[in-house]
């Protein structure tokens, strides 16, 4: 119980990190390496905080009860278990984390990952404009640190993501032709700034993907962490397809469905044991 109420145990700690097919090739090591440091780190954070959870898609489990009363699932969001987190911690319950593994297949092909990715963030979008069409509300609900966070999780990085290709344009603009152009736009103070919080934000990013390796014991994957912002450019083409399938309504919710069982990867039970050791080819 919880002040009273109910706690939903409803997280497992799926370390989908530990795929079966981590190996495969670059679009499934930094496919791993993100879940890692997504349910390693971030989940964990939030959990020794008591912050809210978006749930993700394996090993949910949660009490029938506490289900019933939040009147199961919104059937329009395709991200229903990131809406059910955030639903779970405005009624003030608790989301736990469970010391548990999960396999999950990483997605080897790019444009199975476009369609699963951007269904991904638009439900993240979904979810961040239903809960905050009231403001005042939810703040009420969840309080401020709750709010905050709240926001930094489901609506940030999305709008980071939208907005990444303008500020690279910039930069590009910046490498070829000096302060000339971009300083029309920006003040010295603010152009400056900005480059810092880059260079800064960028190896903090890498830096989270590289812990969240050596935690799930991807050793070999960590190196390869240094070419992670092109995955990112990756995230912002899916991005822009979550926003165009968002404003339109006969797109809005769409489920894209994503192939699985692309790969079957012999070693994968070794993986289990050993993180840092590839299967062998043949």
């Amino acid at each position: 119980m919880h002040d009273g109420r109910p706690v939903v145990q409803g997280r497992a700690a799926h370390v989908q990190a530990l795929a079966v097919n981590p190996w495969t090739n670059w679009l499934t090591r930094r496919f791993a390496a993100e879940y890692a440091a997504h349910f390693s780190l971030v989940l964990r954070g939030l959990d020794r905080y008591r912050l809210p959870i978006p749930l993700g898609g394996t090993s949910n489990h949660f009490r029938a009860d506490a289900r019933l009363a939040l009147g199961g699932w919104d059937t329009y969001n395709v991200t229903e278990d990131a809406d059910l987190g955030i639903r779970i911690a405005r009624r003030g319950w608790d989301v736990r984390m469970m010391v548990s593994v999960t396999e999950e297949e990483a997605n080897s092909r790019l444009g199975n990952w476009i369609r699963q990715r951007s269904r991904w963030i638009k439900g993240y979008l979904q979810t961040w404009l239903v809960h905050t069409r009231h403001p005042l509300r939810l703040w009420r609900e969840l309080g401020t640190r709750r709010t905050l966070a709240f926001h930094l999780t489901m609506g940030l990085p999305t709008l980071i993501t939208l907005a990444n290709p303008f500020f690279w344009a910039l930069t590009l603009l910046y490498l070829c032709t000096g302060t000339r152009h971009v300083q029309a736009l920006f003040p010295p103070a603010s152009l400056y700034c900005g480059a810092a919080a880059m260079v800064i934000g960028n190896f903090l990013m890498i830096y989270c993907m590289m812990a969240g390796c050596l935690e799930r014991r991807l050793f070999s994957a960590v190196r390869a962490m240094l070419s992670i912002p092109l995955y990112w450019a990756l995230m912002s083409v899916a991005a822009y397809k979550a926003l165009f399938q968002l404003l339109r309504p006969g797109r809005r919710h769409y489920w894209e469905l994503t192939e699985h069982g692309l790969v079957d990867v012999p070693g994968a039970a070794a993986l289990k044991e050993d993180g840092d050791r590839e299967p062998a080819l043949g």
